[in-house]
């Protein structure tokens, strides 16, 4: 699998992500953190947040591309396992850190883009840090570095095309940079 079949793999876990979104398993209720809200924040309330917003994309990337460094070879089950829970868990990272962010410092266009690079790079580093251990490779700072490079996407997620297009892109990019980290000899 070349680096470009990685990018189309990760282009249709971003569509598989955006729909996960959707799938119904409630709700976590909004909270404040430092007097931030970790949810969204509609008039001084502080309001919840679907679960599948929070960890399924994360969990569909990390299944997505564990099982196929699993079927490559370059992970034993435990590793794909291990690879698809650390791509939840970035994820959920990122998310709460964005929503906070979006509490303190507002929605605009400029201020989105801010946001989704900081929690680009948290997330993607965080994704990187599980990845470079498990897969043996080296890059742990290019890959948080296109997190925040992708996150400045951010401002596109209005409406259900722009969440589509967000992941869709995101998750294609980082997809591509993890195949080039990838040692050639270890690329079939």
């Amino acid at each position: 699998m070349n680096a470009v079949r990685f990018a189309l793999l990760g282009a249709v876990a971003g569509g598989l992500s955006a729909g996960a979104v959707y799938i119904p398993v409630g709700e976590l209720p909004g909270f404040e953190l430092f007097g931030l809200c970790v949810g969204v924040r509609v008039q001084q309330s502080c309001g919840g947040f679907s679960l599948a917003v929070y960890g399924f994309p994360g969990l569909v990337f990390g299944v997505v591309f564990g099982l196929a460094f699993w079927r490559l070879g370059l992970l034993r089950r435990s590793g794909a396992t291990g690879f698809a829970v650390g791509a939840m868990v970035a994820y959920v990272v990122a998310v709460v850190g964005a929503l906070m962010a979006m509490d303190a410092f507002g929605a605009s266009q400029p201020a989105l883009a801010a946001i989704g690079a900081g929690a680009g790079l948290v997330g993607g580093g965080l994704l990187a840090g599980v990845a470079v251990p498990l897969l043996r490779i080296d890059g742990w700072v290019q890959l948080a570095v296109t997190g925040a490079i992708l996150g400045l996407m951010l401002p596109l997620w209005e409406g259900q095309l722009g969440m589509i297009v967000f992941y869709v892109v995101w998750q294609a990019g980082y997809a591509l940079m993890l195949a080039t980290a990838l040692p050639r000899a270890r690329l079939p």
